[in-house]
């Protein structure tokens, strides 16, 4: 192998551990990670946006609905995370058959096309994931306090917006458990294509187009720097002094 198939294979494996590391393969195996503890994290979290959020959905009232998945999101934000059906299947259970039609299973509104649902689906998770970005941007730590606020006022505006046109699925673990639960999965790609676009979309634009924030200048201790710099001067003058 010559020096130049040496250097081609060098950067091909660099970028193959580069694109591991994006996509966090390496939480696979480390047990520092705690992706269990993350992913039992994200399980409940989902299951109380699917029992809450959905089960608002008998209000039949689209701010009491927005209302709900806002502050359930801001809730879970600031004690856990959120994936999976589970809550779905619970407000089913506690639910009359009479409520089934109200239980937060995403379709589209008459007259809606699946590419205009697809396009609300986007913009409602474009919008969420810049939101998210900004408020929990580390170079931010004022807005670390009332980022859960924020996401959930983020996903409310995005419900008064979407519930009358696509349900706004925004999220496909919520999507998909409606529609596990109640068997029904007309143009149920669109409330995974849609929100993953859009996430990306969202996530590239914070990243190369609006931020991060730059990180903030802590200011300069000039006193405990003099005062280690006699400190310092006292003890060399000390050892440089014959006994």
């Amino acid at each position: 192998m010559d020096k130049r198939q040496s250097e081609c294979m060098c950067s091909v494996y660099t970028k193959m551990a580069s694109f591991k590391t994006a996509l966090g393969a390496q939480e696979l195996t480390d047990k520092k990670a705690g992706l269990w503890r993350a992913l039992l994290a994200e399980f409940f979290g989902t299951m109380l946006l699917n029992f809450f959020g959905c089960g608002a959905v008998n209000t039949q009232n689209v701010v009491a609905i927005a209302l709900a998945f806002g502050l359930t999101v801001a809730g879970a934000v600031q004690g856990i995370g959120h994936v999976s059906g589970a809550g779905s299947a619970m407000i089913r259970a506690l639910s009359p058959e009479t409520m089934e039609a109200f239980l937060g299973l995403v379709s589209l509104a008459p007259g809606v096309t699946p590419v205009q649902g697809l396009g609300v689906e986007f913009f409602l998770a474009l919008i969420l994931v810049i939101v998210v970005c900004g408020a929990c941007d580390g170079a931010k730590p004022e807005s670390k306090g009332i980022a859960p606020l924020i996401i959930g006022l983020a996903v409310t505006v995005g419900h008064i917006v979407g519930v009358p046109r696509t349900g706004a699925g925004m999220n496909p673990a919520r999507s998909l458990g409606s529609s596990v639960v109640m068997g029904s999965f007309d143009n149920h790609w669109l409330y995974w294509v849609g929100p993953i676009l859009g996430g990306i979309a969202g996530g590239l634009i914070y990243t190369h187009a609006i931020g991060p924030a730059n990180e903030p200048e802590l200011p300069k201790n000039y006193s405990s720097v003099a005062t280690e710099e006699k400190e310092l001067h006292r003890l060399t003058t000390r050892k440089g002094t014959p006994a």
